[in-house]
């Protein structure tokens, strides 16, 4: 065989490839309940039974009430932070809200409301406004140490810009009778999706 040849051109460039997303996660340790509640409530899965001792085994969440008939619950979960200063507003910031629901109460719906408040340095931070609804079709889960979990996520149209304090919180509303589901939800985390 012979000599290799030269090398042919360089073909073009592609396309740039979108940017990767960044997130604040809230546990439910770093949340505060607004009614004044002091921790979240310890939700049990039953006792790790190949251990000796045997361990019970559970995980933490913020409950938050079945709304009264005539509008809001008396209880939210809420978080307060600062925008990190790498945010860029590109109309994709979401919050992403995760929650369970125990055995107690039959099928029915859960109506969230979430309050937001965006201020700059040296602003007045003040009483925020419910600025999202939402519904989720939910179920009890079918025992006292089970949970069903679900997940929902709301693009943010506040404007928003880093350096700025965030608050956020989540309750449940009934305006026009949407919040059908019984029994409590217990807040378990929260992301700001960036």
């Amino acid at each position: 065989t012979g000599p290799t040849g030269p090398t042919g051109p360089t073909g073009l460039v592609g396309p740039t490839g979108s940017q990767g997303r960044n997130s604040l996660i809230f546990n439910a340790l770093s949340m505060n309940d607004g009614a004044g509640g002091d921790s979240p409530t310890a939700l049990s899965l039953g006792t790790y039974i190949h251990v000796i001792p045997q361990a019970a085994v559970s995980f933490s969440g913020w409950k938050v009430s079945k709304p009264s008939p005539a509008g809001d619950s008396n209880t939210n979960v809420n978080l307060g932070f600062n925008v990190p200063n790498d945010y860029v507003a590109d109309g994709q910031t979401k919050l992403i809200i995760h929650f369970v629901t125990n055995n107690n109460g039959a099928a029915g719906t859960v109506s969230l409301g979430v309050l937001t408040k965006f201020v700059a340095p040296t602003g007045t931070i003040s009483v925020p406004s419910v600025n999202y609804n939402t519904s989720v079709a939910v179920t009890p889960s079918g025992s006292a140490t089970t949970y069903h979990y679900y997940v929902v996520s709301i693009t943010l149209t506040d404007t928003i810009v880093a350096d700025y304090f965030a608050y956020i919180g989540v309750t449940r509303t009934n305006f026009g009778g949407t919040d059908t589901f019984n029994t409590d939800i217990y807040v378990t985390s929260m992301e700001f999706r960036y």
